[in-house]
């Protein structure tokens, strides 16, 4: 091993050559190797961003102290600056690098010494170096996490469980930001509106993938949905934009994609959230039901939607409580009911216009530079069957 840094790149662009090693030897530096070896590989897998090009990378070597190894996760932005021009991914990286730059160590400092420790919001390690061109964070896959496939139709009950709690507290840090630093959350959070642009172009993309759904469902259900379409493009950014509810820090992109699980003996015992590229100030119900109906079956809402919706209220009023916040106070409980009623058609705007989207086959998975409206493909019959189940529950409910 040479006492100097030896880059071995695997597969990486010519241009990132040289970042991903200022970025590998700073944080080698800062973690006082004192010799080291360095391993870059791009991580090929296709369909889990349409964002970024992600990286592993391995610093092996020694310290004052004896041997050590950092294992980092690398999220390099694409060339583009936006996507189809309704969605700028420069300021998705500007939120992200904000997060793990300031606001985690804000939400670290908050709970520090209020909040258990196996009561805490639980948050990847992000690193100093990271930019607004790189997200630069622990590999936490190297400590036994992983994602759930995002082609998973359903997640388990229990992940899904911790899932809101882990949100109920990103809401809650939230809310104590507003209450104990409130200059600094009006200058900072309440600035930050949902990234979208519902423009002409949002539009365009909209009714394509709305089609591409509607096309993959049987006549029956595609003669229901149709007449619902119009709702999904004038609501939805009433949805993600209105003020007269009581609103606070929203992750944005809450499903199963953004967030890590640990396993032990098949059962899953933790959750991290991650992916905070889409944060903004907005309704705290949205998250919870972009959850729900991303992640969720019929059968699985009929059984546990109460439970569920009950949990992420309660662990929101307890987890308040180490702040000496009283819940009744900042989102009474009257208040996240109605703000769930009035966005009970989100379900089906997420069936519509998101599932293919975020289910696209693996070959079919647009790529940036892409005219997405000249699309189509064939959706998982089980991801259709979801959807054709969600366009019952809400003719029931009579919302068709």
């Amino acid at each position: 091993m040479k006492d100097d840094t030896r880059l071995c790149l695997k597969d990486t662009e010519p241009n990132n050559d040289k970042i991903l090693k200022n970025y590998a030897e700073c944080i080698a530096k800062r973690e006082k190797f004192v010799k080291y070896d360095i391993t870059v590989a791009k991580i090929t897998k296709k369909g889990d961003g349409y964002l970024a090009t992600p990286y592993e990378i391995d610093i092996k070597g020694a310290t004052a102290d004896g041997e050590k190894e950092v294992n980092l996760f690398v999220k390099n932005i694409i060339a583009n600056d936006t996507f189809g021009g309704f969605f700028s991914i420069k300021e998705a990286y500007n939120r992200e690098c904000y997060f793990y730059k300031e606001l985690s160590k804000i939400f670290s400092q908050l709970q520090e010494g209020k909040v258990p420790k196996g009561d805490k919001l639980n948050m990847v390690k992000g690193y100093e170096e990271s930019t607004t061109e790189a997200i630069i964070m622990d590999n936490a896959t190297k400590k036994g996490y992983k994602t759930l496939n995002r082609m998973e139709v359903v997640a388990p009950l229990k992940f899904i469980e911790l899932a809101l709690e882990q949100l109920a507290k990103i809401h809650g840090l939230g809310f104590v930001i507003h209450e104990e630093m409130p200059e600094y959350f009006n200058d900072n959070i309440a600035i930050k509106e949902f990234p979208m642009i519902f423009n002409e172009e949002w539009k365009k993309i909209a009714r394509s993938a709305i089609n591409i759904t509607l096309k993959n469902l049987n006549p029956v259900p595609r003669k229901k949905a149709e007449g619902f379409v119009p709702k999904i493009l004038s609501k939805l950014e009433e949805y993600y934009k209105e003020k007269s509810l009581i609103r606070t820090l929203c992750h944005g992109d809450f499903r199963v994609m953004n967030l890590l699980m640990k396993e032990i003996n098949g059962e899953v015992t933790e959750v991290i959230p991650i992916d905070y590229q889409i944060i903004y100030y907005g309704c705290p119900a949205t998250d919870v039901l972009y959850l729900l109906y991303g992640s969720t079956d019929l059968n699985l809402r009929k059984q546990h939607h109460k439970r569920l919706i009950n949990l992420y209220y309660d662990t929101l009023s307890r987890f308040l409580k180490y702040f000496e916040i009283d819940v009744k106070d900042v989102y009474p409980r009257k208040e996240f009911d109605a703000a769930i009623e009035r966005r009970s058609e989100f379900g089906l705007m997420m069936a519509l216009y998101f599932y293919p989207l975020f289910f696209a086959p693996d070959d079919d998975v647009p790529e940036i530079t892409e005219d997405f409206t000249t699309k189509h493909y064939k959706l998982d019959s089980e991801i259709m069957k979801k959807v054709e189940e969600i366009i019952e529950e809400f003719e029931e409910a009579g919302l068709l």
